[in-house]
Formats: structure tokens, C-alpha cells, sequence
């Protein structure tokens, strides 16, 4: 599809989307589709309707992790980085998160869209969504901006799911990974992996949640992750590489400056 320049990106998406199921539909095909809008990632204003909207977004400036007052416990490249607290950080980070969140209106407007096709068509509880990310975001929380690729919460982010199988209002703690996306989608599908796969299916780690409490995941923080000349405001200087594991219960990484956390 061609991009018009002219047209908001998210309902160009939408509108690729949109085609793309009516064709599957239309031809009696399984639809498969992935919908990955551009917003909230930087760059991204938000649509004309939603420029001015209302969010209260306080919650950020009370929660302890904001501009965290005490960072003895964080890597001794973090603390030579971030040694104070940082003034007028916090009308900043209300303006970035409100931006943020206008540019998600749309995006909220797209998916409903989408749902509404699908149950126009019969087809909703046919089928199963899912919410997820590569990554989220941080805004000062333990005095970082963005750092997705540091092992903090921006590194962790949630899934959702709905669908055949999937009872609604139910939430687990059970250790789930993206590896386990593509058996959970197979057994929606009603198919076996032609091949050994590593995840688990969310279907099973539902039902007995345990079964991953024996997974750990390896993780390695690349010291690419912050390239000389960027803007110390945002990625550190002083970071270094570090290499870590997690388990359902402990996180512990070691970072090459001698630096140690456990979680």
C-alpha cells in the first residue's frame, strides 16, 4: 500500500487493515493480521480532534520511581549519570506523557473500528485479539528517559489477551514470554508447530500457571545501547553493557562496570 503523505498515519494503517481482513473474509481465508500503529514512539502528533485533550496524568509525579530520590541501589553508572534530581523534569514529563496519550486516541479509534468490522461480519467470537509491545517507555522513572533496552519496567511490558478460551476479567502471574505467541496462536488455529518450539501456550500457562515458574530468560544490555554524542539528557554516557537473568520470581544482572542488582 502507498503511503499518502496528506493522510493521518493511523488511519492509513486502519485503512490497510481494514482491506486486508475484507479480503480474507471476502475469499473465505483465515485472517491473520498484525496491526502495529506508529504512536505513541517520538515523532508522532497526535490527530487534529485529540490535540487538546484532557489527561490527568499526576499519577506519574507521585509514583516513588519518578525521578527517584534515592539511587544508591542502581548501578554506579546510573548514579554518575543522574547524581541529582532534575529540575523542571517534571512539566516536561506531564507535556511528553500527555502527547503520548493524545496520539493513542486514534489509535484506540482504529481498534474499535476493527472490532466492530469483525462483529458486523459474525466473526468476533471467532476470533482472538492480542495487546502487546517490544518494549514501553520510561519517563524519569529511576531518573532515565526512555532506556528501553535497560532492564527496568520499560523492558517488561504487559499482554492482553481476548478470545475463544480466554474467560474475561481473569489475570495471572504466571511467567509468560513472547516466545509463547506463536504456540498460543497455533493452538487457536487448531494446528501442531511442524517444528520444536521453545514458548509455552498462554492456554496451558492459564490453567496451571506453575508450569512456568521453572523458566529463566538470559538478557544482555548492549553498550550500543548508548552510542557516544547522544544527549546525556536522555541515554548516559556513563552506561555500560551488562548481562542479567530472570526467573518468575528473582531478576539479577551484572553490569561490566562491577555494578550488581538483584530483584
Amino acid at each position: 500500500s502507498t503511503y499518502e503523505p496528506d493522510v493521518f498515519m493511523t488511519d492509513h494503517l486502519l485503512a490497510v487493515a481494514r482491506e486486508q481482513m475484507s479480503s480474507c473474509f471476502d475469499e473465505g481465508r483465515p485472517l491473520f493480521q498484525a496491526f502495529w500503529p506508529y504512536a505513541p514512539h517520538g515523532g508522532s502528533d497526535p490527530e487534529a480532534d485529540y490535540e487538546q485533550a484532557k489527561f490527568p496524568v499526576e499519577e506519574l509525579l507521585r509514583d516513588p520511581r519518578f525521578d527517584e530520590a534515592d539511587i544508591s541501589d542502581k548501578p554506579r553508572w546510573l548514579q554518575e549519570a543522574r547524581p541529582t534530581q532534575t529540575e523542571g523534569l517534571a512539566a516536561n514529563s506531564s507535556a511528553q506523557q500527555r502527547h503520548r496519550l493524545r496520539t493513542l486516541l486514534s489509535v484506540d479509534d482504529a481498534v474499535e473500528q476493527l472490532i466492530t468490522d469483525l462483529e458486523e461480519r459474525g466473526e468476533l467470537s471467532n476470533t482472538a485479539i492480542i495487546f502487546t509491545s517490544d518494549n514501553g517507555f520510561l519517563l524519569c522513572e529511576h531518573r532515565l528517559i526512555g532506556h528501553k533496552q535497560v532492564a527496568y519496567e520499560a523492558a517488561q511490558p504487559t499482554a492482553w489477551i481476548a478470545g475463544p478460551g480466554f474467560p474475561s476479567g481473569v489475570t495471572s502471574d504466571a511467567y509468560a514470554m513472547n516466545i509463547d505467541l506463536a504456540p498460543t496462536i497455533a493452538r487457536l488455529a487448531g494446528v501442531e508447530p511442524a517444528i520444536t518450539v521453545d514458548g509455552l501456550a498462554w492456554q496451558d500457562l492459564l490453567a496451571a500457571p506453575e508450569l512456568g515458574h521453572d523458566r529463566f530468560l538470559p538478557f544482555y544490555v548492549p553498550i550500543g545501547a548508548y552510542e557516544p554524542g547522544d544527549d546525556i539528557q536522555s541515554r548516559p554516557q556513563q552506561a555500560t553493557d551488562g548481562m542479567g537473568m530472570r526467573t518468575w520470581r528473582y531478576k539479577y544482572v551484572e553490569w561490566a562496570d562491577g555494578s550488581t542488582e538483584l530483584y
